[in-house]
């Protein structure tokens, strides 16, 4: 993939856009953030098809298998090149350790979540990321 000139501002545009917006599957979950994120970071839309197709974990576990996989992980395999977490950099899709995938941003990934302070983007440091995929 091939990133377009201006991804660093299109990035940050998406998730101020989005920084306080709470999980809700189908709109704002792991997989429509991190498919926004590509968006942004390439021009490349693999999300819009399902926003708003499903509402609960059963209907994301339907369009994952739907994409060849199981879980967040497995269809981030089937659409991205693996990089090492060494080389991970800013813009860069990571899995955090309970499987949830967010966005490289330097020393710590932003997920879609809640860390009992505030709901919508937190933070996950570098140190705990477990994989990551090239955009």
């Amino acid at each position: 993939m091939t990133r377009l000139p201006d991804w660093e501002q299109r990035l940050l545009d998406y998730l101020g856009e989005v920084f306080d917006t709470p999980y809700a599957y189908g709109r704002h979950d792991c997989l429509i953030h991190c498919g926004r994120v590509v968006e942004a970071v390439t021009g490349a839309d693999h999300y819009s098809a399902f926003i708003g197709r499903y509402r609960t974990e059963s209907g994301a576990a339907r369009v994952m298998r739907h994409l060849g996989g199981r879980n967040p992980e497995e269809v981030l395999d089937k659409l991205f090149p693996e990089r090492s977490l060494a080389f991970a950099q800013r813009g860069d899709l990571v899995l955090t350790p309970d499987g949830i995938p967010g966005v490289a941003m330097g020393d710590h990934a932003l997920i879609v979540g809640s860390n009992g302070e505030r709901e919508g983007l937190v933070r996950v440091p570098r140190a705990a990321w477990t994989k990551a995929w090239a955009l």
